[in-house]
């Protein structure tokens, strides 16, 4: 006595008419058993969370990453503000160097000039005398100095001007 899937279908509703499970029908919650996972249900939550928590992670870190760039980028527009400024304040430095040794060169100038000068005036204030008693001692043409003639002219001027 056979009976037509129609009726087995309407008397067993959980048989389907055949196929690889023996013609028992499956639900959703028949998950085959994988090796170590005792409830197949657990299974798929397991696997889910593992999931739920590797996004979080690499959620986590991304964000990470981005906060790290974000300051490493700041760091280096401070670096490079202070290099300018350092650079600013070495070219002032510089600068002032520069200035101080022109001040300085400017001021030796002046200062051999008034030298010069200052050595023009100290022989144009002596006595006539005393320029003439500075002067180098000529020896005449016998072998003798003329010290003796000079200070003889000397003296014949000095009474000349009393």
């Amino acid at each position: 006595m056979q009976k037509s899937v129609a009726t087995l279908m309407k008397d067993n509703p959980g048989v389907s008419p055949g196929g690889a499970n023996g013609g028992r029908k499956m639900s959703t919650n028949d998950v085959p058993e994988r090796e170590g996972c005792g409830n197949p249900g657990a299974a798929n939550g397991a696997r889910t969370s593992a999931d739920d928590q590797q996004r979080n992670a690499v959620h986590h870190l991304n964000q990470r990453l981005e906060n790290l760039e974000e300051k490493f980028a700041e760091q280096v527009a401070r670096q490079n503000a202070w290099n300018l400024k350092v650079e600013q304040l070495m070219f002032v430095m510089i600068n002032r160097i520069d200035h101080l040794a022109e001040a300085l060169a400017e001021a030796d100038r002046h200062e051999q000039d008034r030298g010069y000068c200052q050595d023009h005036a100290d022989v144009a204030a002596e006595p006539i005398s005393s320029q003439k008693n500075n002067q180098d001692v000529e020896p005449q043409a016998d072998g003798h100095d003329n010290s003796s003639i000079q200070s003889e002219e000397d003296n014949q001027e000095l009474r000349i001007s009393e």
